[in-house]
């Protein structure tokens, strides 16, 4: 039965071809536009039904405290945790509160997490990837691409994620491209979280901190000894900057 409001395909190999080096080991992929979200996900089952089910619960929580409180979708700082919203919106509130950045900016993170969670027991392999921030859970390694429009850079940087290290979230903003918000100018700021949310929020601090070359490690230095940061990648111009458990694939 069709559900309203969903743009659901089944991928194949020819599309997508960007989103496809995420992963070419499971048998089901979806390509899914719902309201703000644009999502691929990649499993060795068929988890379509239920998926479409926690995303719609999911966009209910954050219209609920937004029509509570319009200064929640808005606030680029802090707001309150409330008890009239759901547990996965006061998470977003602490999560991003962290890095002192307003809640939206983990709410693709926090859709990929709120979904992952539901599901990742039914699956070996379950990635999700929403505009660029991605939930991983695998039973094999994991190479995603790092992109940038930095000439000497573009295309050039893979990143390798061992099965062993999930499940994490791989998230990244950027002040030179994309739709991600930025108070910087980073060519491509990269968390590896623990979960999706803390990195989706911490890429966005990253990349916030950023606005020549020569503040790469200050901002690294700011942000990895937060708990839940697994590693950090920041490109600016030529100069790249590299912490913890990232990985470069070769």
């Amino acid at each position: 039965m069709p559900v309203t409001g969903f743009h659901i395909e089944q991928l194949d190999d020819k599309r997508f071809a960007y989103r496809k080096k995420i992963s070419s080991h499971t048998h089901y992929k979806w390509h899914i536009v719902f309201k703000h979200s644009d999502l691929y996900v990649a499993c060795n089952k068929d988890i379509l039904n239920p998926l479409i089910k926690h995303l719609s619960a999911f966009y209910k929580a954050i219209e609920a405290a937004a029509a509570h409180d319009p200064a929640f979708v808005k606030s680029f700082s802090p707001v309150r945790k409330n008890q009239a919203y759901s547990p996965i919106i006061n998470e977003m509130i602490a999560k991003t509160a962290l890095f002192g950045v307003g809640p939206m900016a983990s709410v693709a993170g926090a859709v990929c997490d709120y979904i992952g969670r539901k599901l990742m027991g039914q699956c070996r392999t379950l990635i999700i990837e929403n505009g660029g921030d991605v939930f991983i859970k695998s039973d094999h390694d994991v190479t995603a691409g790092a992109y940038t429009v930095t000439k000497d850079l573009s295309d050039k940087l893979k990143l390798k994620i061992s099965y062993k290290q999930t499940p994490c979230g791989l998230c990244s903003s950027s002040g030179t491209f994309g739709h991600s918000l930025s108070l910087g100018k980073s060519d491509l700021a990269t968390v590896l979280g623990s979960t999706t949310m803390v990195a989706d929020a911490a890429a966005t601090a990253l990349a916030n901190r950023i606005a020549e070359s020569e503040d790469i490690q200050a901002a690294i230095d700011a942000l990895k000894g937060h708990n839940g940061i697994r590693g950090l990648l920041a490109i600016k111009d030529k100069k790249v900057g590299i912490w913890g458990q990232i990985t470069l694939a070769g």
